[in-house]
């Protein structure tokens, strides 16, 4: 096949040889962008590279999640609304440890009510909660997608090598301190509540990024503390990226603001993934540590000004606000289902 043109591993179609040497004679505008463009098929050349064992491994989380979640008991609200009176009493004496007679709570019937004008959850206080949900979860998946896919290339960046036995214990520990630092956020949650665990984790998420721009030379012990730090601190906003939409919206718009919130994060994540190695390559490390503080920044102003909390109150007093307009009567609240379903401090 005289004439026919190679393809790399990434399915791009190579230039031909005198168009390559044509190409290295330019002015030097474009190489930015190609260099980072290297770095994109290098790392999915690592990728392409790995054992199907590595590949599998992720299944292994994905059947652990679904076994998990099959001892998930019903939400005692969905029982009662279906007649389950017994299988609601029983769901609520097994997770909060309490007999309760619920048999004379009624359930909010939302069958017979008119069907919400949508438009009102884009104005007032509700569009202030999904902008504030919405940047919350761009700030806290954007910079932590790019990292975790390009962490041997940041590190690089900073003289850490990725190839060798340092460089691979230093990733493991910081991938692992993002979890970690979800784990004392669970707890937190119900005793600080939802407010304090958005807003100062944000504000301390600023400093290590901020100093990795200032001190992008810096020795390695700072490089790795400021990373590890950042990735322990996001575990607390990471987990209200599910709390918060969940709670400040009702029923009938509940679904669409999650799903709303979630496709910002994932367009957040998906940019940041493809803009990281270019920023990279023709602005440096420490510049482009400098764009993750400015995100993180922005989503603490927004959070400070304008995140609720929610600690201790009803779903139906934490979705509901003043300005909205009453859509139909309401019907007596779960009371004592709520009463008996809060935390214990």
């Amino acid at each position: 096949m005289q004439g026919r043109r190679p393809f790399d591993v990434t399915g791009t179609l190579l230039p031909h040889p005198r168009q390559r040497c044509g190409r290295d004679q330019d002015d030097g505008h474009s190489r930015p962008l190609r260099r980072g463009q290297l770095l994109a098929q290098q790392n999915l050349r690592g990728q392409s590279s790995a054992s199907p064992a590595a590949k599998a491994s992720s299944a292994v989380l994905g059947l652990i999640v679904i076994l998990v979640r099959r001892g998930i008991p019903e939400s005692p609200r969905w029982l009662l609304k279906n007649g389950r009176v017994a299988d609601a009493e029983a769901v609520v004496e097994k997770i909060c440890e309490e007999k309760l007679d619920l048999s004379k709570v009624t359930v909010e019937d939302t069958a017979d009510k008119p069907r919400a004008d949508i438009r009102i959850y884009f104005r007032g206080q509700y569009l202030a909660r999904l902008i504030m949900c919405s940047a919350l979860y761009l700030a806290v998946v954007t910079p932590l997608y790019a990292l975790l896919t390009f962490l041997p290339t940041i590190l690089s960046g900073f003289s850490i090598s990725g190839d060798g036995s340092a460089g691979l214990i230093v990733e493991t520990v910081i991938i692992g301190l993002i979890v970690a630092g979800s784990i004392p956020a669970l707890f937190l949650v119900e005793k600080w509540g939802r407010r304090p665990i958005a807003v100062v984790p944000l504000a301390l998420m600023v400093i290590p990024l901020a100093g990795l721009w200032l001190w992008a030379d810096g020795p390695l012990w700072f490089i790795v503390a400021a990373f590890c730090a950042y990735a322990f601190i996001s575990g607390g906003p990471s987990i209200l990226v599910w709390i918060y939409p969940n709670e400040l919206f009702p029923t009938e718009f509940r679904a669409t603001a999650v799903g709303i919130a979630t496709a910002v994060s994932r367009f957040g994540a998906a940019t940041g993934t493809y803009l990281l190695p270019l920023s990279i390559s023709a602005l440096g490390t420490g510049t482009t540590m400098l764009f993750g503080a400015v995100l993180t920044a922005v989503a603490f102003v927004i959070c400070f000004f304008m995140s609720p909390e929610t600690k201790g109150k009803s779903l139906e007093e934490v979705s509901s606000v003043t300005t909205a307009p009453a859509m139909g009567a309401s019907a007596p609240r779960l009371e004592k289902l709520e009463e008996a379903s809060a935390p214990r401090t």
